[in-house]
């Protein structure tokens, strides 16, 4: 059998798990978690998990790949393709993250991209699929944001701690990976003024700093804003692209001129593909300069016109007055006012809804 390949991606490697991997895997298996998530109860010995390492780089119905980083060799989670069926093109994919150390940050939205592209496209597997547990409901929605779709649910299959857990059954087919992958990958809108982008590693810093100015703060759902969360949210916006049915995006505003990040837009579309939720943050820097009227209604625009969306609308508490006053200038009209219907930083909050429709934004 030829050696199995090493995928390389911009934050890991993936290298074929070998004997030097045993003892790191076998310290895996004291993290809770991850024995949880993947609903592994069975013990294994260090001699077995050598032996397992030993054997694997040679079977031919599955590829096992170390998750590392570059520069290192250090093994800090699997991603796997097993149980292939040459015959029907077809194969299983799991996932393992060791340590919490490794965990939120991208690693594994990046191990399990690389992986269904070297079995679509090297070795022409028609049907990955794979089964997450009900209790799971982030590795669903990561692996919603692959392309996998949801075929049927396996009811109490595991019973973890006394109670059954049921696993939900997900697959992505060769021809929708493929027409994924044609899609134009969207780099930016833009304005005289301003490049609405992807949010990028070097746009860590400013985003903390205005994400946690108290006026800014107020008004949002966070209490402080830290590096963690930034990281979280950047990495998320790497591999999902804007106007996906069922996912939300966090588009970076920056000046055209000098490329300063100055504030992001929040656009999560609904299951049909047809109405989004919209939400802006700005440093008050460049706040009173229209700059994110300017922003919105650019992305507003796009929305309607190019993707075609029947509704847009934005959230927001009643005293939030620069708020809703910039809805009102894009046109949008309230639609409702929810009385205390959040708890929102220790009290009872209402909150206005604003809308426009595609229809009325042909006349605006």
């Amino acid at each position: 059998m030829p050696e199995k390949p090493t995928l390389r991606g911009k934050t890991v490697i993936l290298r074929p798990i070998g004997p030097e991997d045993a003892e790191a895997m076998y310290a895996s298996l004291s993290d809770k978690e991850a024995m949880q998530l993947t609903g592994t109860k069975q013990s294994f010995s260090l001699e077995q998990v050598q032996a397992f390492c030993a054997r694997v780089p040679t079977e031919e119905d599955r590829y096992d790949f170390a998750i590392t980083l570059p520069g290192e060799n250090r093994y800090r989670g699997e991603v796997v393709l097993n149980d292939i069926d040459w015959d029907n093109r077809s194969s299983n994919f799991r996932i393992a993250i060791s340590g919490t150390e490794n965990r939120e940050k991208g690693y594994g939205s990046e191990a399990t991209e690389l992986v269904l592209e070297f079995g679509f496209k090297t070795l022409n597997l028609h049907r990955i699929e794979l089964e997450v547990y009900d209790f799971n409901p982030r590795a669903q929605h990561v692996y919603k944001k692959h392309g996998f779709i949801q075929e049927g649910i396996r009811r109490d299959v595991l019973l973890w701690e006394g109670k059954f857990q049921s696993a939900i059954v997900m697959s992505l087919l060769q021809p929708d990976y493929l027409a994924r992958q044609s899609r134009a990958r969207f780099e930016s809108l833009e304005t005289p003024r301003l490049r609405m982008r992807r949010l990028r590693d070097d746009d860590l810093a400013p985003l903390v700093a205005y994400r946690n100015l108290p006026e800014v703060a107020w008004m949002q759902l966070w209490e402080n804003y830290d590096t963690e969360s930034a990281k979280k949210l950047i990495n998320g916006c790497k591999v999902v692209e804007p106007f996906t049915a069922n996912d939300s995006f966090q588009f970076a505003v920056a000046l055209k001129e000098s490329d300063e990040l100055i504030g992001d837009l929040y656009f999560k579309m609904d299951e049909a593909g047809k109405q989004a939720e919209i939400g802006y943050t700005f440093d008050p820097r460049f706040q009173g300069k229209g700059l994110a009227t300017e922003a919105v209604k650019t992305l507003i625009n796009h929305a309607f016109k190019e993707q075609g969306l029947h509704r847009i609308y934005g959230i927001t508490d009643p005293r939030n007055a620069p708020s809703i006053n910039l809805m009102k200038r894009l046109g949008m009209k309230q639609e409702a006012q929810l009385r205390k219907s959040l708890w929102f930083k220790g009290e009872w909050a209402d909150d206005v809804i604003f809308a426009v429709l595609a229809e009325e934004w042909k006349t605006f």
